[in-house]
This record gives C-alpha cells, sequence and structure tokens, in this order.
C-alpha cells in the first residue's frame, strides 16, 4: 500500500545461485514507490556474498542524521534507505551495477534537467550521482550505483552567465553541471 514506509522481498539463496549462474541479465524487483535491477555482476556478487536468505529492502529514511547543507538541497523530495542483507551483514557493495528507480512528480517551475539524485554519505552529506536522470514519460528519476544506501531525489539547477539559455548547448551543459560533472 501507498502508506508502508518499507518494502522487503526475501530471496532464498539457492534460487539466487540459480539466477547468479543461469543466463539472465538482470533481475528487477518492483514496489509501487521503487525498482531496483541487479545486472548479472551484481547479482553474482550478492550470492557470493550471500550466506542464506538474502533480503532486499526499499523503505522511506529518516533525514534527522543529515547534515543542514544535505537538508536543504533535498527539501521535502523522497529519501530511501536501499539495503541487501544476508545472514545478518549488509551487502552494499556490488562488482557492476544495480539500477535503481523512484517515483517523483516534479514541482512546478523545476527544470527537468535539475532533478537529480543525491548518494547520503556516511556524514549525512547529499552528493550528486552523476547517472541519474528524471524521465517525464515514466515519472521516475533512475540512476545507476555499484552500491547501496541512503539516496534522495534532488533538484540542483545550475546556470552560468558565460552560457545563453537560449543556447543549443545550454540544456547539456545544465544537465551536466547539475551532476557536478562539470563546475563554472
Amino acid at each position: 500500500p501507498a502508506s508502508a514506509k518499507a518494502v522487503e522481498v526475501s530471496i532464498p539463496q539457492a534460487s539466487l545461485g540459480e539466477l547468479a549462474k543461469g543466463n539472465i541479465e538482470s533481475l528487477t524487483i518492483n514496489t509501487s514507490d521503487i525498482s531496483i535491477t541487479f545486472d548479472s555482476n551484481a547479482l553474482m556478487t550478492t550470492y557470493a556474498l550471500s550466506s542464506g536468505e538474502v533480503i532486499v529492502k526499499a523503505a522511506k529514511a529518516d533525514i534527522s542524521g543529515l547534515s543542514e547543507e544535505a537538508k536543504a538541497k533535498i527539501g521535502d523530495r523522497p529519501v530511501f534507505d536501499i539495503s541487501v542483507t544476508s545472514g545478518g551483514k549488509n551487502i552494499s557493495s556490488f562488482q557492476d551495477n544495480v539500477t535503481v528507480s523512484v517515483p517523483y512528480t516534479p514541482k512546478a517551475g523545476e527544470d527537468l534537467e535539475s532533478i537529480i539524485i543525491y548518494y547520503i554519505n556516511e556524514k549525512g552529506e547529499a552528493v550528486e550521482v552523476a547517472d541519474s536522470k528524471y524521465d517525464p514519460a515514466t515519472g521516475k528519476v533512475t540512476f545507476t550505483t555499484n552500491h547501496l544506501s541512503k539516496y534522495a531525489v534532488g533538484y540542483n539547477k545550475v546556470e552560468f552567465k558565460d552560457v545563453d539559455k537560449t543556447a543549443p548547448y545550454a540544456k547539456a551543459v545544465s544537465f551536466i553541471a547539475a551532476r557536478g560533472i562539470t563546475g563554472g
């Protein structure tokens, strides 16, 4: 239900092993709030590090531990804590990619190119995820990572005085600057 604060999916270790060793390209777990896709290498890493049942969990995260700067960057946008555990231990780093999609409805006046994902680091700081993009057709922000943790939808509008807003490259410059790929 939409009111759920967390969703857990339990995968038996033997089943995960069959998936990891099989010829599949990816495994996708879909909920009403989030979609998590493990590519074949991420599945293999998860299986190799598992010691029993594997639990994939996505929860709406508490923002009280975030820095004031991070809270300002995120505002009232959603924050998610995404984890994989097995045998009581956290499996957070993967050999390859995990792709995550979260729903988001842009606020009035938001530039779609400036909607991004922030990784929330151990210090509670928000760090731009370069490989993140809002898709208006799906209404989701999608990003790719090789580790799971807390992530938040953010808005990072970056403008440059020396880039004319009507220039054909203005959108691209704004897109890469919002993700911290380049700066002025």
